[in-house]
């Protein structure tokens, strides 16, 4: 931070998860019923998230069958159709939650998609996570919203890990991490993929694709982010202007940096930096 006091701003995170968890439109516990059940539901507005609890449910999503069982975590984003019904021998006992997002990416959404719909291997402490979640929503005191999205937040991290993890353990990750420390420690310098594939050693078709895979998106997109994020601490410091930080960061273009910058973070570069 200058001398002139100027408010210190985080540096954007090339993140492709990089998202908040906005709208909470309800958290519900639902104790066994063996008669509970739904036919073709959407719920078009909310991102939905079910941990059971007890008991056993069936669930038809996006066409394809699962068995649901203690310790069962169900995601399904806004949109999602679904068809389920308790287990008449074991209902379900199960809490859910109604949420939707924000981010400045255009990916997210998409990339919501790609995150597991179930998964079982979770943190013990998961079911005191929606049970504290539940009893937030019923007491309603002042900031429960707050802890509420909290709550939220850290279980989509953790199906982010779920979705990532598998991602960090395919062939050529390790070629692509190298690529990856070398795209943030030389943020000047910028990168085609034919040079960037010479380097790990695959063919640019095969390396755009394990890219991706890994890292959740583009070439293009994760060198972007990076020279935005280190333009972000050149402009906040007051030590460079605008053109200066553009040329620091491998922009030859003054224009293109600064539509670039706003494209990312969502303002004007030069509404950052203070003499």
């Amino acid at each position: 931070m200058n001398g002139s006091g100027a408010e210190h701003i985080s540096p954007p995170a090339s993140d492709p998860f990089d998202l908040g968890v906005t709208d909470i439109e309800f958290v519900i516990d639902r104790p066994p019923n063996a008669a509970w059940g739904i036919r073709d539901f959407v719920n078009s507005r909310s991102n939905l998230i079910a941990l059971a609890l007890s008991g056993r449910a069936h669930y038809q999503i996006a066409g394809t069958a699962y068995a649901i069982r203690e310790r069962s975590l169900i995601f399904m984003p806004a949109g999602t159709e679904h068809t389920a019904s308790s287990d008449p021998r074991a209902p379900w006992h199960f809490v859910s939650v109604a949420f939707d997002t924000h981010s400045r990416s255009h990916d997210t959404a998409e990339l919501l998609h790609r995150l597991p719909t179930v998964t079982t291997s979770l943190p013990p402490e998961f079911p005191v996570v929606f049970r504290d979640m539940y009893a937030a929503w019923l007491a309603k005191e002042p900031g429960y919203l707050i802890q509420i999205r909290g709550l939220v937040s850290r279980i989509l991290f953790h199906l982010v890990r779920e979705h990532s993890l598998p991602a960090l353990l395919q062939p050529h990750a390790q070629r692509i991490a190298a690529i990856t420390r070398l795209l943030v420690e030389n943020y000047a310098q910028t990168y085609s993929v034919d040079e960037l594939a010479q380097r790990a050693g695959l063919s640019p078709s095969h390396f755009r694709l394990v890219f991706k895979r890994v890292t959740g998106v583009t070439v293009t997109a994760y060198q972007q982010g990076v020279k935005v994020a280190k333009a972000t601490e050149f402009l906040v410091s007051g030590e460079y202007n605008v053109t200066q930080t553009a040329h620091l960061t491998g922009f030859s273009d003054v224009y293109y940096f600064s539509r670039t910058f706003k494209r990312i973070t969502g303002v004007n570069p030069s509404s950052l930096y203070r003499r």
